[in-house]
């Protein structure tokens, strides 16, 4: 019994850490370490007001890499927003970014820009609620 419950658990060690590698070899994983700042932004519009922007504290961008990372994968970018909810911008330690912003829809959709490759979606309904809290947080509304 305790053979069999060690060798699920390294056979699901192996499984969860060789996922980590696929996501974070796409871009698609961030590393709270490779991160120098973070630059959140409340309410955007190509033709009208957009909001203040702000810069996030190490707590804060820990817990906004933790959602990022827990977002699963929506597919490829076939359309272009103009308006959104919120954004933000990591600056990694290499002098790339990733820009992340939401596509004002009811559904917690947000676009990726990575630094290498094609935009894509991800969903996360967690992300989507921190980020509305950073905006009541920072008063990142536009009036």
């Amino acid at each position: 019994m305790k053979k069999t419950i060690i060798k699920w658990s390294i056979i699901l060690a192996v499984l969860i850490i060789f996922i980590c590698c696929i996501n974070f070899s796409r871009g698609r994983w961030i590393i709270p370490a490779q991160v120098e700042r973070v630059v959140f932004q409340g309410y955007t519009s190509c033709d009208g007001p957009i909001s203040d922007t702000v810069e996030l504290t190490d707590s804060e961008i820990r817990k906004l890499v933790f959602n990022y990372n827990c977002a699963s994968y929506a597919g490829e970018v076939t359309a272009d927003s103009c308006t959104s909810e919120f954004s933000f911008t990591f600056y990694l330690r290499d002098g790339s970014s990733i820009y992340a912003g939401d596509a004002h829809t009811r559904n917690p959709r947000i676009e990726v820009s990575p630094p290498h490759g094609e935009r894509y979606w991800i969903k996360s309904k967690a992300l989507a609620d921190y980020a509305q809290e950073l905006i009541k947080k920072y008063d990142l509304t536009v009036s």
